[in-house]
């Protein structure tokens, strides 16, 4: 069952989400304040957050920056029609940076249960995606000269071997599986499960460097795009 974490302090409207989005299946954990919210969070791991903009104890400012520490749940901001914002404030780098989308009160149950349908939706392509990327494949693949073999975790360049570390090879074979396609620096951390905190996007420019070493001219065809991630020319 799909889980939703909703943080609002009015207790009435509270109790009316929470009943509106049971009707339609979801499970519901209701948090009145920010510091309850993230107890519930780490407790639950919900697939999507309803957060109120104002709440007590901790502002959802604060329950954003920490949320987006550890997580990249989609988080669905509710806001009141009095409420503006300045284009340059703070809060508006807090929305555009952290919060996924914004909804204003009042609404619909059924308004506010499509937008979650819709953001479920995304979530759950992109697991498919990433379950994609991290599956082992045993076919093998070619890149102009350059062979690998997933199976025998061997890459040779003009029937010559090529010694690559575990990462290395990795990062390759996704590569060549995908040429392309642009790979963001923590996305590849991801899927090559390292934690951020041990290693850091450096991991991944490191090992992309020595791929370029490594592969000759060959290794030109792995494109830096600053900014943003790797990609590997079509070939």
């Amino acid at each position: 069952m799909t889980t939703i974490l909703l943080v609002e302090d009015e207790a009435a409207l509270a109790q009316l989400i929470v009943q509106g989005l049971e009707k339609y299946g979801y499970r519901v954990f209701h948090a009145s304040d920010g510091q309850s919210a993230l107890h519930l969070y780490v407790q639950y791991q919900p697939d999507l957050i309803l957060l109120d903009w104002v709440i007590p104890v901790l502002d959802s400012r604060e329950v954003l920056h920490r949320l987006r520490q550890i997580s990249a749940t989609p988080v669905l901001m509710f806001t009141s029609q009095s409420w503006r914002l300045d284009p340059d404030s703070d809060q508006m780098t807090t929305l555009g940076l952290i919060a996924d989308e914004t909804i204003t009160k009042p609404f619909k149950i059924s308004e506010l249960e499509a937008r979650v349908r819709a953001h479920l939706r995304r979530v759950e392509r992109v697991r498919r995606i990433v379950s994609a990327d991290r599956k082992k494949h045993t076919r093998c693949l070619a890149y102009h000269d350059l062979s690998l073999n997933p199976s025998q975790r061997q890459v040779t360049i003009a029937g010559k071997p090529v010694e690559l570390t575990a990462l290395e090879f990795d990062l390759l074979c996704l590569l060549l599986r995908n040429p392309g396609r642009v790979f963001g620096r923590m996305y590849l951390l991801e899927i090559m499960e390292l934690a951020e905190d041990a290693y850091g996007e450096g991991t991944v420019d490191e090992a992309i460097r020595c791929l370029h070493n490594k592969l000759g001219e060959l290794g030109i065809q792995i494109e830096k795009l600053e900014g943003i991630g790797y990609r590997l020319k079509p070939g």
